[in-house]
């Protein structure tokens, strides 16, 4: 049997990173695309600037003559900028959504359209957050990934007779860079309203991903699974 190829956005992140580790040790060719430079176990990486549609389907077909069609794109390039409503420019909020929603959009579009092409089914993982689900203090962020969660749920209805199914993550508050530059009066707030009583680590999600990805979960699709320690 082929070694399944995943491909795998934000790759050189924090919760990226643990997704590559996950997926590899569960026998996958692991692919990352990120803005960064390279810094994951992963089998090849590209460089991608996902604010910018023409080089996302760049990138992919760079993959596809590269490795051949990948079977996984997990979606987990994300920008959190940290910026009450109030102080929220329009260059902040578009480069917010630019990457968060937009660069979601077109790269699960792009990869979907490879797969059908090819007349074989796959499987997109979206990282949502509980930031799409509650109010934050960072509403652009939420904005974005709010619209993730209800993409997850239109891709999986429109992209199942093709036999791809579509799922997302929603983590709430996970020891990442990210949440370490939430202010931290903030922070506590959200620590304290945890019932767990803790922050999530990035294993803890792409364990999640990787259940998601395999054969167990071969009959959901159009689902979130919400890993939040219980935060709502």
């Amino acid at each position: 049997m082929d070694t399944r190829i995943a491909v795998i956005t934000g790759s050189t992140g924090s919760i990226g990173q643990a997704i590559c580790v996950d997926l590899a040790q569960a026998g996958w060719h692991c692919v990352g695309i990120d803005l960064q430079s390279r810094s994951a176990p992963m089998r090849d990486f590209y460089r991608c600037d996902l604010a910018a549609p023409a080089t996302i389907r760049q990138v992919f077909e760079r993959i596809h003559i590269d490795l051949g069609t990948p079977d996984l794109l997990v979606n987990c390039a994300a920008v959190a900028l940290h910026r009450a409503f109030l102080e929220t420019t329009p260059e902040q909020f578009d480069q917010t959504m630019a990457v968060n929603a937009s660069g979601l959009f077109f790269a699960s579009q792009i990869f979907a359209q490879q797969l059908i092409a090819a007349g074989k089914p796959g499987a997109i993982i979206n990282i949502e957050s509980v930031g799409g689900f509650i109010a934050t203090n960072d509403p652009a962020y939420g904005m974005s990934k709010a619209a993730v969660s209800i993409l997850t749920k239109s891709m999986a209805k429109q992209l199942a007779a093709s036999k791809i199914r579509v799922n997302g993550v929603a983590p709430g508050l996970v020891n990442t860079p990210m949440s370490d530059a939430i202010p931290a009066p903030v922070h506590a707030s959200y620590l304290e309203n945890i019932p767990l009583g803790r922050l999530a680590n990035p294993q803890e999600i792409a364990k999640v991903v990787s259940f998601l990805a395999s054969d167990a979960a071969s009959y959901l699709t159009g689902t979130t699974v919400h890993v939040n320690g219980g935060l709502y």
